[in-house]
């Protein structure tokens, strides 16, 4: 979801008591008003809202699958290594 704000600072990943706030693309915005519109300063950014077992398993499943390409890359590098010693 697209979300403009005015806060000082947008964090790229914020929780409170239940939820985290995941946020991207984060772009500082500085409009002009118009007559009929006012101006606006402040930030744009898109933002994923998910509960906090949510996260924690995203999280889990990012570990699991940086632990299964680390094994497979020391795999090949193991057998690199084979083929240069013989």
């Amino acid at each position: 979801m697209r979300i403009r704000g005015t806060q000082t600072e947008v964090l790229k990943l914020e929780q409170d008591d239940f939820k985290v706030y995941i946020r991207s693309n984060i772009v500082r915005i500085e409009e002009e008003g118009t007559e009929d519109e006012p101006g606006f300063i402040g930030w744009e950014y898109d933002e994923i809202e998910i509960s906090i077992p949510e996260y924690q398993e995203m999280i889990k499943t990012e570990v699991d699958d940086l632990r299964e390409e680390d094994l497979n890359n020391k795999l090949a590098l193991t057998e690199i290594f084979e083929l240069l010693i013989m």
